[in-house]
């Protein structure tokens, strides 16, 4: 990860703090992925596919249920990737939400992202691309 990429990708969410967006809606949140399971075939890769993608994201809510989100993990190759997306939570039942959220990924070049995710009362995410299942923690503020 170029520390230049990082540094964009921090300012680009930061800024998104002026964003037109309610006051009540104006909150905060993290993301921690933790581990992963590949189910796709990389042929292009030789060797063991880093399973422990631990990382930290930052969220911000410009309405109830919308946010845009940056963050870094450690990826497939044992090397960190940042990320900046959107995101949208649909509310399922008490205990379950589901979401879907798009954006560009460093992974090991920049490169569209996007996938569906499981909200477990709101603190557990499992996450589905076409090539890989995360799991993490999550926590809205």
């Amino acid at each position: 990860m170029k520390p230049s990429n990082a540094l964009i990708m921090t300012i680009v969410l930061v800024f998104s703090y002026n964003v037109k967006a309610e006051e009540k809606y104006k909150k905060w949140g993290i993301n921690i992925p933790i581990v992963s399971k590949h189910y796709r075939e990389y042929t292009y890769f030789q060797g063991n596919m880093n399973e422990k993608n631990l990382g930290l994201g930052l969220e911000f809510y410009i309405k109830e249920s919308t946010y845009l989100t940056a963050g870094f993990f450690q990826n497939t190759y044992d090397r960190r990737s940042t990320y900046i997306a959107a995101g949208k939570i649909f509310k399922h039942s008490k205990n379950l939400d589901f979401g879907l959220e798009g954006g560009l990924l460093d992974h090991p070049d920049f490169d569209v992202m996007g996938f569906a995710y499981l909200l477990y009362r709101g603190t557990i995410k499992i996450s589905f691309s076409y090539q890989v299942a995360t799991f993490g923690l999550h926590y809205k503020f």
